[in-house]
C-alpha cells in the first residue's frame, strides 16, 4: 500500500521542514499558499498558490492529495471545515477555531481544569479600568497577532495606549512573575498514542496551544531520533509510531533579519547544524533560519 499524498496549507519554514520530513518518508506533498515566493516551492513536488478564499484553487488543491494539514493555525475556519468535507484535515478544524480566538482558548482550558493566569474579555477602554484588578497585565488582541504584535503591557490604569483600537475584542491578562517559560511539544496519533519531547513540571501555568509544529521544537532534528517534523507527518499519515528518544542536549539560535547574511557565508564546527529558511526577502524582525548547537550527548 503506497503512502498518502499529504496536502500542507502554507509554505513558509514549517511547511518546508515538513516537506522535508514527508520526502524522508517517501510521502509526496502539495503545498497550497498565498506567497509566490514561499520558501516551501524549492522542497515540495506540488506547489499551488493563490487566494485561499479562491474556490476554484481549493477544489484544485483537494483533487490532488488524500489528507491534509496546516503550518500555521490563522486559516479561516470556513475553509479547513470546507476542505475537511473532501479529504480530511488534522488537526480537526474545530480545534483550530477554539485555539485561534485567545478567549476562547483560555475558556476551554479552565473548564477543563488547567490553570491559566486571570483573564477578562475587553471591548473597550472602560472594561480595562474595570478590571483594574489584573493591571499590571497584557492587552491583547483575541485573533491574529504573534512575536508581540497585536500586544500591549500596562502597568497602571494611567498608562493605557491611546493608539489601542478597540474595533478589535481583546483579552487582558494578569502579568505574573514566571520562574522559566517551557515548550511542551506532543504528537499525538490515533488511538490516544502519544510522543511527548519535554517533561512536563509542576506548577504550570498555560499560556497559549499551537495545534502544528512550532519554531521552539526545531532543535528536535538534531537532539532526537525523531523530530518533530517527522513525528507530525508519521501522525496525521497514519504511518508507524517509533518512540521518540533524546540523543543530545542542544540549543538553538533565531536568526533574524539581517543575521542570516553573516550565517550564510560562515563555516560551521561539526556540532553546529545550520538551517537556511531560503526566504527572499530579509525583513526586520522576520525570521530567516536557525543554528542548532549540540552540547553533549545523552
Amino acid at each position: 500500500m503506497s503512502n498518502p499524498k499529504l496536502g500542507i496549507i502554507g509554505g513558509g519554514q514549517l511547511g518546508s521542514l515538513l516537506t522535508e520530513a514527508a520526502k524522508y518518508l517517501n510521502v509526496e506533498t502539495v503545498i497550497l499558499t498565498d506567497d509566490i515566493n514561499a520558501p516551501a516551492k524549492n522542497f515540495t513536488e506540488n506547489f499551488i498558490c493563490g487566494n485561499y478564499e479562491d474556490e476554484n484553487l481549493i477544489n484544485e488543491f483537494i483533487s490532488k492529495v488524500d489528507l491534509v494539514t496546516f503550518e500555521f493555525e490563522n486559516i479561516p475556519y470556513k475553509i479547513l471545515k470546507n476542505i475537511n468535507t473532501y479529504k480530511p484535515v488534522l488537526p480537526n478544524p474545530e480545534i483550530n477555531k477554539l485555539i485561534q480566538n485567545r478567549y476562547s482558548e483560555k475558556d476551554f482550558l479552565n473548564q477543563i481544569d488547567i490553570r491559566t493566569t486571570k483573564y477578562k474579555l475587553i471591548k473597550n477602554k472602560d472594561e480595562i479600568k474595570l478590571n483594574e484588578n489584573l493591571i499590571p497585565g497584557i492587552l491583547k488582541t483575541c485573533t491574529l497577532g504573534y512575536d508581540g504584535k497585536g500586544q500591549f503591557k500596562i502597568n497602571s490604569i494611567k498608562e493605557i495606549d491611546e493608539n489601542i483600537d478597540f474595533n478589535n475584542e481583546y483579552i487582558l491578562e494578569k502579568l505574573i512573575n514566571l520562574k522559566k517559560e517551557i515548550s511542551i511539544i506532543i504528537s499525538r496519533f490515533s488511538h490516544q498514542k502519544y510522543e511527548l519531547y519535554e517533561p512536563i513540571e509542576d506548577n504550570l501555568y498555560v499560556n497559549e496551544i499551537a495545534p502544528r509544529v512550532h519554531n521552539s521544537g526545531h532543535l528536535t532534528m538534531n537532539t532526537h531520533n525523531i523530530s518533530q517534523f517527522e513525528n507530525h507527518v508519521r501522525a496525521v499519515c497514519g504511518l508507524e509510531k517509533i518512540e521518540t528518544k533524546k540523543i543530545s542536549n542542544g540549543k538553538m539560535i533565531n536568526l533574524i533579519g539581517s543575521d542570516i547574511s553573516e550565517y550564510r557565508g560562515k563555516t560551521f564546527a561539526d556540532n553546529e547544524f545550520f538551517y537556511d529558511y531560503l526566504k527572499t526577502e530579509i525583513r526586520d524582525k522576520r525570521k530567516m533560519g536557525h543554528l542548532t548547537i549540540i552540547e553533549n550527548k545523552s
